[in-house]
Parts: C-alpha cells; structure tokens; sequence
C-alpha cells in the first residue's frame, strides 16, 4: 500500500511537470498551438474564379488624317477715298482789328485763322468745291488758276497736294489785315452766288451749300445791306447752309448775338479764342 501510493504521486508530480512545460512552451511559441490542431473552426478560402484566355483584339489600322487645308485669304478690297459732295463758300474777316493777338498773345488772329485755313484746305476730302472770299471794308473773291486763267468758279479741289490747293494755300500765306468790317455784304454776295448762273452742278447731282464764315466782330455799317436783308436771305433759301465761327468775340456780347443770328441754327454758331480749338471747331463743322 505505501509503496502504490509513492508511485502514484511520483506519477502525479511527473504528470504536473509535464502540463507545466507544455503550458510554458505554448506561450513561448504559440504558432505551436495553431500547428498542433487546436485551431478547429475555419472557413475555407473560396475558389478562385478560372482565368479567362485572353483573346487578342484586332485594332483596324487607322488611316492618316489629312493636313486640313488653310482657308485662301480674302483680297482686301481697296479703301474707297471718300469723296464730298459740297460746295463751300469760305468767308474769311482780314478787318484790321484781325491784327490783334489771341488770348496767350503769341500769334495774331488773323495768324491763327490762316493756319487753320491752311489745315483746312489740306485736309478737305478730294470732290470738294472750294472758293476762298475775303472781306474786310471790301468784298474780295479769290480765283484760282485753271489752264493759265484766273477762274472766280467752284473747282473741284483735287487730289493731296494738287495744284488748287497749292494755290490756295500760297494766297492764304500772303493775306494781310486792312479797312473795317463788311460782313453783312459779304454774305449777302456769298447767298447770290449760289442762285447765279455761274453756280453750276452735274446734272443730277445733289450738292450741299455751304458758307463758311470766320469774323472777330460785327459788321461796321460800311454797305447798305443790312441784318434784314440777311435774315430774308436765310429765309428764303433754306437749301444753303451758313456756319459761323466768332474768333476772339466774347460770349453774351452783342457781336456773339449778331453772329449767331446769321447761322443756319444754334448748333452752327461756335465760338472759340484757341486756335487749336479753332481747328477742332472747323473740322466738326465742316462734316464732309
């Protein structure tokens, strides 16, 4: 009996001692366990679906694109040069009160108004007709000279630098101030030409009718024409515009009011003591 029992607890302290050294190896090691067997739940991987053989793709060739043809330029088609169809009548004061200096006192009046006449004259559109009066106690009608004649009728003002406006300019360059102021006569004489028969048009050609006029004061009395005979004038032939430019006149003046009263309208009476703005005045006006 004693000896059975010593040989069972010397079985018990062997078991005890194994199940210690397995416990220790697990924790040591623990894939152990999984390799053992104690893993026993786990889902199985799914098939893999059967690859299928590629099948090549047959890719038709493609055809080469045509270079896109550039688009044939449009000709420019040439600038038609503007043509005028007016006649003008440029009425310009040489009184001699024309001698007294512009507001900055560098140039005379009548200095500045030939400069700008000059500009005019230049840059007039080409079918213009153009004839150059002065006035000052006298009436003076400026001719031009055609075929070695001096012609006092519109001429057509020519082409850039043609051989009228060559002449108008020198003649503008060599006026000179004198005598008093004959307004009133002078655009009555300007209103008569335009109803003689040396006015002369294309026969169906419609034509503005146009008088310029460029003064510093009001008329000096020097004629019997008259304000009146002036304002029937206007009345009566409605056709012909007048356009005044009142240069060194001061506004609200009487000379302001009587200057005005012979334009066509309020829009056609302008006053100005610049040249530059002179310039600017005319080209507006001249609308050509």
């Amino acid at each position: 009996m004693q000896q059975t029992c010593y040989w069972l607890l010397k079985s018990n302290k062997c078991i005890l001692r194994c199940s210690f050294i397995l416990l220790f190896s697990f924790l040591i090691f623990p894939d152990l366990l999984f390799s053992q067997g104690t893993e026993f739940f786990s889902e199985p991987e799914p098939p893999k679906p059967p690859v299928a053989p590629q099948v090549p793709v047959f890719v038709p060739p493609q055809p080469t694109p045509k270079p896109t043809p550039k688009p044939t330029p449009k000709p420019t088609p040439k600038k038609k040069e503007k043509r005028s169809i007016s006649d003008v009548i440029f009425l310009l004061d040489i009184s001699q009160s024309m001698e007294g200096l512009i507001q900055d006192q560098s140039l005379s009046k009548l200095k500045a108004s030939q400069n700008v006449l000059s500009y005019f004259i230049e840059n007039m559109d080409q079918g213009t007709r153009f004839l150059l009066w002065t006035f000052s106690s006298q009436v003076t009608k400026t001719p031009v000279t055609v075929n070695g004649q001096a012609v006092y009728t519109f001429q057509p003002i020519g082409k850039k630098n043609s051989s009228i406006r060559e002449e108008l300019t020198r003649t503008i360059n060599h006026l000179q101030t004198e005598g008093g102021t004959n307004l009133y006569e002078a655009v009555y004489r300007a209103f008569e030409h335009f109803q003689s028969s040396a006015y002369q048009t294309p026969r169906g050609v419609e034509r503005r009718k146009i008088i310029f006029v460029l003064a510093d004061g009001q008329d000096d009395g020097l004629s019997s024409i008259g304000l009146a005979h002036l304002l029937h004038q206007k009345q009566k032939y409605r056709d012909i515009e007048v356009k005044t430019i009142g240069f060194g006149i001061a506004p609200n003046s009487s000379a302001h009011q009587e200057i005005c009263e012979i334009a066509s309208d309020a829009q056609s009476c302008l006053l100005t003591q610049q040249p530059e703005q002179l310039k600017r005045i005319i080209r507006s006006l001249t609308n050509s």
